[in-house]
Formats: C-alpha cells, structure tokens, sequence
C-alpha cells in the first residue's frame, strides 16, 4: 500500500547499501536480459511488438530502434504471432505475439541489445 515506482535516474535519498544494492540489481538484470526472458514475464499473455519493445526500453534505460529489435526477435525466434489484432484508436490494428518457450524454439539464440541502437 505504501510503495511507489520510481525512474531509477529519479529514486528519492536511499541508504548508500541500500543504493549500491539496486544499482548492483539493475546490472545484472540488464546484463542477464540477452539471455533470460525477463520482460515477457512483466507482459501479459500476448501482446504487440510495441509493447514487448517499451519493455525492454524502460528495463535497459535506454531507447532502442524499431526495426532493429524486430529484426533481432525474429532471428532469435523468441515470438511467435497469434491470429489476434489488437485496435488502439487510429491507425491499423497491431498483431498479438507470445513468447515462444525455448522447448518450440529448437535452436537456443540470444538478442544481443548491447548491440541494437
């Protein structure tokens, strides 16, 4: 009840363990991120492209460019779409995608978003 979420270039005064701790955290959630599916499991069963890539941009802090990371998904074969289209007002409606397990995946590739700008 008394949690907030913050930006992490935006935290209020922590302790310096407690800082150190989060900045440690963050590292290695950012440096695990081309080989774990962290941000499939902060999205809900399906959901667009544009979705899955704000995800990835609030996690590593920085913005990363649209057709690259799409183009970086579908090597690795970690989404596979659905038949659902999603409208959000104007414009064409959006495809769903999930997360395909690496069970179905056959061959295990990581996105290198060290490497996407």
């Amino acid at each position: 009840a008394g949690s907030q979420w913050f930006p992490v270039g935006e935290l209020p005064a922590l302790a310096p363990r407690h800082k150190t701790l989060l900045m440690l955290g963050l590292a290695v959630l950012r440096d695990r991120m081309d080989v774990a599916p962290v941000a499939f499991h902060l999205l809900p069963r399906t959901f667009t492209l544009s979705e899955l890539q704000e995800v990835y941009e609030i996690l590593l802090g920085r913005r990363l460019h649209k057709a690259s990371f799409r183009r970086a998904l579908q090597a690795a074969y970690l989404v596979e779409p659905t038949d659902e289209w999603r409208s959000e007002g104007r414009g064409r409606p959006a495809q769903l995608f999930r997360y395909a397990p690496r069970k179905r995946r056959g061959v295990r590739r990581a996105v290198r978003f060290d490497l996407l700008g």
